[in-house]
């Protein structure tokens, strides 16, 4: 299958996108730098003229690049700016966004909700280590480290308390919430626990374990009723919530997998120097191999259609017609 490249290309975040995530009318993406911003989503253009980028080109598996790449970007328009982390150095490593808040988790041992119409910030946790992980829903915001995992209640901010210790047998690094469920990346695969009395709901395996995952961490994706993560030897499982059986299981591209993600029928992983599959969850078929110009990937999203990943730009691929 021939590789396709990016239909679009545009510069976000000057120092390169860590993080980022879309729902509803907003896109988020977070840096290196402790700086995140909110654009219109899907992208507008603020001009029509476009901007040339010098910008680092390799397989990030071999080490560090050692090449450069002209391209040329378009400029979306932004709708806020905001400076997370005070000393403007660390990394944001995940995003969230529910209704008209925005989570943040970053490398200053934080996790932040901001007002994503105001700018405002809400409220914010701190951990005894970088937080890796955020997610939120109307209901819960939920936050990783390797000291643990917290869930606290939307709007009060009470923390959520639990006879399950999620970090003691299951360490969730990638976290997702889905109504009353927390749904998270562990050693063994991902679990799912409900919020409420922290039972365990259900243990979906995917052949990774402790070891393994020095090459592979475990991500997951959640959309609707589905759920897909990566497995043992690069494959990429799907799952049904309802009942918690396995749907589907697809050959995901070589190298270390950096990211999984989903939308309706749209299934997507990444491996770290930006190779792309995609496939039709209801058929099986892989319907196409996406090549990121830069060579590589930090970040993938499914939204509106659109297959996007993430690394010093955002590009983008149409799926939507």
């Amino acid at each position: 299958m021939k590789k396709k490249t990016s239909d679009e290309q545009w510069l976000l975040n000057p120092k390169g996108i860590m993080s980022i995530a879309a729902k509803n009318d907003i896109l988020a993406s977070g840096s290196g730098v402790g700086h995140m911003m909110t654009w219109f989503w899907p992208l507008i253009p603020r001009t029509s003229r476009k901007q040339k980028g010098i910008f680092e080109y390799g397989r990030r598996t071999y080490g560090a690049p050692q090449q450069t790449k002209t391209i040329d970007c378009q400029l979306p328009r932004m709708r806020n700016s905001y400076i997370v982390t005070e000393e403007q150095e660390e990394f944001i490593n995940a995003i969230d966004i529910a209704g008209d808040k925005i989570a943040v988790a970053s490398g200053d041992y934080m996790a932040r909700i901001f007002n994503s119409t105001t700018g405002e910030k809400v409220t914010d946790f701190w951990a005894m280590k970088p937080m890796h992980s955020v997610a939120i829903s109307d209901k819960y915001c939920a936050y990783s480290s390797r000291d643990g995992c917290g869930i606290v209640a939307i709007p009060s901010m009470d923390v959520i308390e639990s006879d399950q210790d999620f970090y003691g047998k299951y360490y969730l690094r990638n976290l997702a919430i889905k109504d009353e469920w927390l749904i998270g990346g562990s050693f063994g695969g991902i679990t799912v626990f409900n919020i409420k009395n922290g039972d365990l709901i259900y243990d979906l395996k995917t052949g990774l374990d402790q070891r393994g995952m020095g090459s592979n961490q475990q991500n997951l994706a959640v959309n609707g009723d589905f759920i897909v993560g990566n497995g043992f030897q690069n494959q990429i499982c799907a799952w049904n919530l309802k009942n918690g059986e396995q749907i589907g299981k697809f050959q995901g591209p070589p190298g270390y997998l950096d990211a999984v993600a989903i939308e309706n029928e749209i299934v997507a992983a990444a491996n770290l120097d930006g190779a792309v599959f995609v496939w039709n969850l209801n058929s099986g078929e892989k319907i196409a191999e996406l090549e990121s110009s830069l060579g590589y990937c930090n970040r993938l999203l499914i939204d509106k259609g659109k297959v996007g990943v993430a690394s010093f730009i955002l590009e983008i691929w149409n799926f939507d017609k």
